[in-house]
């Protein structure tokens, strides 16, 4: 059981990887366009709601006795949230300033991500 728990955590991992992966890019398209801004942010919400439910995976595995390979595991993960919460929280003073933060705040959670991925 705990396997396969395990193995799901990964797969999410990967999916994940991707998914903020896009999100940049369609973040990068939505600062030149200026279109689009609505969808993006509906997406950032998909991704975050990923990661929680990865770092719930990643809870359960580690209290079955299954801990991540390197300990800074969890503070890429913590890592990643604040990444993805970093655009609805802050404010500023343009439109373009606010996709600037996606866009940045995006990359930041998918190079920490890629980096996951690779630790285990």
């Amino acid at each position: 059981m705990i396997e396969a728990i395990a193995q799901l955590h990964a797969t999410l991992g990967i999916a994940l990887f991707v998914l903020l992966s896009v999100l940049t890019i369609a973040a990068i398209g939505v600062v030149v366009s200026g279109r689009g801004v609505e969808g993006l942010a509906l997406a950032r919400r998909v991704a975050l709601g990923l990661v929680v439910a990865q770092a719930a995976i990643g809870l359960a595995v580690a209290v079955r006795g299954s801990g991540p390979a390197e300990g800074i595991h969890w503070l890429y993960g913590v890592a990643i949230i604040l990444a993805l919460l970093a655009p609805s929280s802050l404010e500023p003073s343009s439109e373009r300033g606010r996709n600037a933060v996606l866009v940045g705040s995006t990359l930041l959670a998918a190079v920490v991500a890629w980096r996951l991925w690779g630790s285990g």
